[in-house]
């Protein structure tokens, strides 16, 4: 599922799609169907869906209708959030076990207090980083416990802050992280010489 997103916990679901053993449903119509069955009906799936309307996701659902591109997004990330949930997170432990790391790619507003008497050093930038097996851990543990996106975020601020601008995490500078335009993680190979469960 190849989305741009500015969510993080989206970004994270999206990622798991090399967790998956099969594919989930292609079609929007197909989809719609699954995310009923999870949520017991298509009035409850559709309020995890926030442009939609109950008379468009039966006009979908029965009559396999196309949905307006936003929907069709929406219906998208409600998929990987919610497709092998048990397989995904068996995949997070081990990978949590056997120090397994994230690597994020973001446009975002980064930046720090830098001492008294200099200019700000905060900008939009692209950029690319490997979070440490640590924060791996707490931004997979997080997901998994439904933090929301600040809490997740605080997370990713902390981790860039110790790589990128080699501040302590105890320390007086402050680190900037927010006004993410898109974000995106993969999974980096677990070390070789660990077996996989």
């Amino acid at each position: 599922m190849d989305i741009f997103t500015n969510s993080i916990s989206d970004a994270v679901d999206l990622a798991d799609a090399v967790h998956w053993s099969e594919q989930p449903p292609q079609s929007d119509r197909e989809r719609l169907l699954f995310l009923a069955a999870h949520h017991c009906s298509l009035a409850a799936a559709a309020d995890h869906l926030p442009s939609a309307t109950g008379q468009r996701l039966k006009e979908i659902a029965e009559q396999g209708q196309s949905a307006p591109t936003p929907l069709t997004r929406e219906i998208t990330l409600e998929t990987a959030r919610r497709w092998q949930r048990e397989t995904r997170r068996a995949a997070h432990e081990r990978i949590i076990a056997q120090g397994g790391t994230l690597c994020v790619e973001f446009r975002a507003w980064l930046g720090y207090d830098p001492p008294t008497g200099t200019d700000p050093d905060g900008r939009h930038r692209f950029h690319t980083d490997v979070l440490l097996p640590s924060d791996t851990a707490l931004l997979l543990e997080g997901r998994h416990q439904n933090a929301d996106d600040a809490v997740l975020q605080d997370i990713v601020r902390a981790a860039i802050g110790e790589s990128y601008f080699r501040a302590p995490r105890d320390g007086p500078m402050k680190i900037y992280f927010c006004d993410i335009d898109y974000i995106r993680f993969s999974f980096n190979d677990v070390p070789a010489d660990i077996p996989a469960a």
